[in-house]
């Protein structure tokens, strides 16, 4: 089976002030579809906050451009703050609990508390998941 790997631009699912979510469909790229993935790209302007939400698989996000803060909370610990910037990867694996059941984690994205403190760009990320 041949795949069609060209470029293709997300949709955007929502957008205001704070900054934009944009979304590919697995439905529409078979590259997704037969990995079993998803993927999409979350861009905060300057002082933007995306809400947190609770996911149930396992990420991979990339800074793409600008910096900002990450706050990740796993079942059963602290809350973890990390100040992120261009070109870094954050994993969030999969948690099972001892009887195999999927366990979310909840995470939330900021520019407000962008280190340094010059967020002139809006903080762009790519998440596969």
């Amino acid at each position: 089976m041949e795949l069609d790997l060209s470029p293709k631009l997300a949709k955007k699912v929502y957008g205001d002030d704070g900054g934009s979510y944009h979304a590919w469909c697995p439905n529409e790229l078979p590259m997704l579809r037969q990995g079993n993935i998803g993927a999409a790209k979350l861009s905060l302007e300057k002082n933007g906050f995306a809400l947190p939400c609770y996911s149930d698989s396992s990420k991979v996000a990339y800074v793409l451009q600008g910096a900002g803060v990450v706050g990740i909370i796993l079942p059963e610990s602290e809350e973890k703050v990390i100040a992120i910037k261009k070109v870094m990867q954050l994993l969030f694996l999969l948690v099972l609990s001892p009887g195999g059941i999927t366990r979310t984690t909840l995470s939330w994205w900021s520019s407000l508390w962008a280190i340094p403190l010059k967020a002139t760009r809006p903080v762009t990320l790519l998440i596969s998941f």
